[in-house]
């Protein structure tokens, strides 16, 4: 039961402040410089929503929302960061080569990897363990997994993820991390509302802890390219029932474990501390990190260089 004389600012009071000043710029805008000389840069990744909004069919429900993101990674072992764009639905994602000399190249037709599916994230990874980064796409119908062929094409895994149960709900992010620590990187899928036109569709509620939400899953690598659901053997269905955004892993106790905080929106946050064993305890409250509100990223780092891994929300 919602309580809401319980969260009430009682006081606040600024206790630390950080300034930095340089005489020159600390950073430059190379954006134009590297990408300005991509046709596809210019058409598509330079328009805004206002533009999209009136050109995709919106009796198609072509929505454009603007939260699409970006993956870095060396997917040709050429040393250099390539870019992989994801775009809104309607519009192909993009994979940008680095050239070396300050410029990328478009060859997304040739690696066949544009996909039109609305996409809220990517990541670049090697999942086989063969020194080719895969491509992992969070699409609005499920994740995708690419894997890298070695020649600057890339193939769709038919059958890659074999879940527990069909997934109910949009994907909004995923994390990898190798949580027993076999050598192969596994994945935290994050979703986020049920789908349109499900019986357990509905609002968040309640609105500031809501607990109506999707499952999210752990999918275990197998080393051969697919995926099983590990969410229930390992404990990662406890408190699964929010409104997820983000997730990211760190180790929170410093035992050389990946633990696991996911970013939840409409209410408290979740902190799963890995045991070492395969499975996970719910932590979030005795850890003080419940984080009632709006989560929608998280990261790590030791900001305070004290050795102990912190959580920015």
């Amino acid at each position: 039961q919602w309580e809401p004389e319980r969260w009430r600012a009682r006081k606040w009071r600024p206790t630390e402040e950080t300034l930095a000043r340089a005489q020159n710029a600390l950073f430059i805008d190379v954006t134009l410089s590297t990408l300005g000389q991509i046709p596809s840069y210019r058409q598509q990744l330079l328009r805004g929503a206002d533009h999209w909004r009136t050109v995709l069919d919106g009796a198609s429900n072509v929505d454009v929302y603007g939260n699409n993101g970006v993956a870095a990674g060396d997917f040709n072992n050429d040393g250099l960061d390539d870019l992989y764009i994801c775009q809104p639905r309607g519009l192909p994602n993009r994979l940008y080569r680095n050239r070396g000399d300050g410029t990328f190249e478009d060859v997304t037709e040739n690696s066949g990897v544009g996909v039109l599916d609305g996409t809220s994230c990517a990541l670049f990874a090697d999942f086989r363990n063969i020194g080719l980064q895969d491509l992992l796409v969070i699409a609005e119908g499920g994740p995708l997994l690419f894997l890298n062929q070695g020649n600057g094409k890339f193939s769709l895994k038919q059958g890659a993820f074999q879940f527990a149960r069909p997934p109910e709900g949009t994907f909004t992010h995923a994390a990898v991390a190798d949580y027993d620590r076999d050598g192969r990187l596994d994945i935290y899928f994050c979703l986020y509302t049920y789908y349109l036109g499900l019986d357990q569709y509905h609002y968040p509620s309640p609105y500031f802890d809501a607990r109506n939400g999707p499952p999210n899953f752990l999918l275990h690598n197998e080393g051969d390219g697919t995926f099983v659901d590990r969410t229930e053997v390992s404990g990662l269905n406890a408190e699964n029932d929010r409104f997820s955004f983000a997730c990211a892993w760190g180790d929170c106790d410093s035992n050389g474990w990946p633990d696991l905080y996911v970013a939840n929106d409409f209410g408290r946050s979740n902190l799963y501390r890995n045991k070492g064993d395969g499975t996970f305890a719910a932590v979030s409250e005795e850890a003080r990190v419940n984080d009632v509100g709006a989560g929608m990223s998280a990261s790590w780092a030791d900001f305070d260089n004290n050795g102990h891994q912190d959580i920015y929300v």
